[in-house]
């Protein structure tokens, strides 16, 4: 990491709690607080550790929290190209748990990061117990966008210029940032802004999220799910425009152990805006006695006894 970077993100929220660490080639940044069952936090694409500032600490009641920030992202660093893909992250990420010695109990994915956790338990790197979604992007885009707007990512990914551009704009004195937020449907505070700011000044980080998008392509997944067969709650923002909150009920309709729930009043980034919100949907999901939708596996094997 450059001395922009240490610069930039030397005052990162739950930092007391971090820790850096090499695997393969690729430097990790992972924070971990709390106690009980192990529950792992996957951010989206261009978002880092610091999305989950508030919700963390409340989860840290109840759950053994861990979060990282994902290759290119934030302070983690030095993922090749090659490894960007969403089956490259997935094993990339088992790698890091394998060396830590952790095996969740329970997952949580913001949009991206739900794809991320689907694509592990199908590649059997973990095996929690529970699932949480997002606002999940795990259905590609369709028609003219899916067409678009993958090539195009593609092009930009290998521009050296874009990052630092988007660096120098987020830089400025503008609503260049705000702009992108309130793109999502959320309001954030204005901390919660600063904290897109820091990042979108920091061409690496700009340049890891690029390459991610390029990269992920979600049609194997979107075909794999029906055969997921442990318990997945899909909490979708009604003011979602990022990803449409419809897509949650598609991905219901497909997996037979998910629930599709909507959340009021927030937007794609709903554990900024509402941590308390998440935090009560989360605990209730995860609890041992919560009773969740079998799935097809398991209502089989009891009907076989």
């Amino acid at each position: 990491m450059n001395a922009h970077d240490t610069r930039a993100l030397q005052n990162w929220p739950l930092q007391e709690h971090g820790q850096s660490l090499t695997i393969k080639g690729v430097h990790w940044y992972v924070q971990r607080l709390g106690h009980g069952p192990i529950l792992l936090l996957l951010h989206g694409t261009g978002a880092s550790t610091h999305s989950w500032r508030d919700l963390a600490p409340k989860l840290a009641r109840h759950f053994d929290v861990v979060l990282c920030d994902l290759p290119g992202h934030g302070r983690t660093r030095g993922a090749p190209q090659s490894s960007m893909s969403l089956q490259g992250m997935s094993k990339h990420l088992g790698g890091l748990l394998d060396a830590l010695d952790i095996a969740p109990e329970h997952i949580v994915g913001h949009s991206a990061g739900a794809a991320l956790m689907c694509q592990m338990v199908l590649d059997k790197y973990v095996q929690p117990s529970k699932l949480i979604s997002i606002n999940g992007a795990l259905l590609p885009f369709t028609g003219f966008a899916g067409h678009f707007f993958s090539p195009i990512a593609q092009t930009l990914a290998t521009s050296s210029m874009l990052p630092r551009f988007v660096s120098w704009r987020a830089g400025r004195r503008s609503r260049f940032v705000d702009s992108l937020l309130a793109d999502t449907g959320s309001l954030l505070s204005a901390e919660g802004v600063q904290y897109y700011r820091q990042l979108l000044q920091n061409p690496e980080h700009v340049a890891g999220a690029l390459n991610m998008m390029a990269s992920w392509q979600l049609e194997t997944l979107t075909e794999r799910l029906s055969s997921l067969n442990t318990p997945l709650l899909l909490l979708a923002g009604e003011n979602d425009r990022t990803i449409s909150p419809s897509q949650a009920t598609l991905v219901s309709e497909r997996v037979a152990c998910a629930t599709a729930e909507r959340l009021p009043n927030v937007g794609h980034l709903a554990h900024e805006e509402n941590p308390a919100l998440l935090e009560n949907a989360i605990f209730h999901w995860c609890l041992p006695t919560n009773k969740t939708r079998l799935c097809e596996a398991t209502e089989n094997s009891s009907n076989e006894n």
